[in-house]
């Protein structure tokens, strides 16, 4: 988990501070322009109060679209890294993640992918209902960690199959009866794509975060 906090952090903090191909940040009332991808125009996006307004990079600079937007309650990151641009579907065009609760321990993003027909940010539910995501553009993964409590966490790893997020791993820990130990249980998805449980054991909590320092 340590190495999984440090890499979630790392791509935080270089929002903050690089201009870097990975995700470009936007600052409340500022704009940010960036290439969609291929045969997709290039866009500027300006945060306001209540919305997010995208505009193409064209002579008209027309509105292209606009999106609700509020600041979460609780934000525990400077304003410039609620809304990033990010390929989170590994198709070649840059979506668009803005935070919809920024937490202690959890962070959920409201994920837009661009969509090629319609030619514009389309919500993916499924996607944003995941915390603390991790896009991997070399294994084309994407990872999730939920803090539940002290000791309870949940970790996942899903893939894109047909525009759906498909998952191939995700490893429960849990407080055993005594509390003394972590109970880890891993899941795989069988033939049907469903997943089952292909190992249960107790393990210390020292043990526990190797496992996830591997996991990662």
């Amino acid at each position: 988990m340590r190495k999984f906090i440090r890499t979630l952090t790392a791509v935080l903090l270089c929002s903050l501070t690089l201009n870097i191909p990975l995700s470009h940040a936007c600052e409340d009332g500022k704009a940010l322009s960036t290439a969609i991808g291929k045969d997709a125009p290039s866009v500027e996006i300006v945060v306001r109060e209540g919305k997010i307004a995208i505009y193409s990079q064209d002579e008209r600079h027309a509105l292209l679209q606009e999106i609700p937007y509020s600041t979460p309650g609780y934000a525990n990151y400077a304003s410039n890294a609620l809304v990033q641009f990010e390929d989170m579907n590994f198709d070649g065009y840059m979506d668009l993640k803005i935070a919809a609760s920024v937490g202690r321990a959890n962070r959920y993003d409201d994920c837009w992918l661009w969509d090629t027909t319609s030619r514009k940010f389309v919500l993916h539910e499924a996607l944003s209902q995941l915390a603390s995501l991790v896009f991997n553009p070399e294994s084309k993964t994407v990872r999730s960690y939920t803090h539940i409590s002290a000791s309870d966490s949940e970790e996942a790893t899903y893939t894109w199959k047909n525009g759906k997020l498909s998952p191939i791993q995700r490893i429960e820990r849990t407080a055993s009866k005594d509390g003394k130990k972590l109970i880890e249980r891993e899941y795989h998805p069988h033939e049907q794509g469903k997943l089952r449980l292909v190992r249960e054991q107790e393990v210390s909590p020292e043990e526990a975060m190797r496992n996830q320092d591997e996991d990662v």
